[in-house]
């Protein structure tokens, strides 16, 4: 179960992410199938590139910081995720080629809505 997601941080695209786990109240949720509803913890974890340097500079300031911030993750076939969450995890890692790319986890921080793709 692995998705590509656009991720957004108060209505900024920040990042595209490979989506490798996704779990609600505990449990595991497919993301190859469709799901709405409303959930009162979520975690999520992927693999991805940041927009630009900015993004990059935010999203670890995020981090050091603990801050909470609102984010929309949009799935394609399944859907978006919304509500507030917190980075619990970052992490950077470099190819011979000179590309940059991070694995990150976020944690819910309140109720989180899942609204279905159309």
């Amino acid at each position: 179960m692995s998705k590509n997601a656009l991720v957004k941080v108060d209505d900024c695209a920040v990042a595209g992410i490979q989506v490798h786990r996704f779990a609600v109240n505990g449990g595991l949720i497919d993301l190859d199938e469709p799901w709405s509803g409303t959930v009162r913890r979520a975690s999520l974890a992927g693999r991805g590139h940041f927009k630009d340097s900015l993004a990059d500079s935010f999203m670890r300031q995020n981090f050091f910081d603990g801050a909470i911030r609102r984010y929309e993750i949009f799935v394609p076939t399944f859907g978006v995720i919304r509500g507030p969450f917190q980075i619990s995890n970052l992490e950077f890692a470099g190819a011979d080629d000179g590309e940059i790319t991070y694995d990150i986890a976020l944690e819910s921080a309140g109720e989180v809505t899942l609204t279905e793709a159309h």
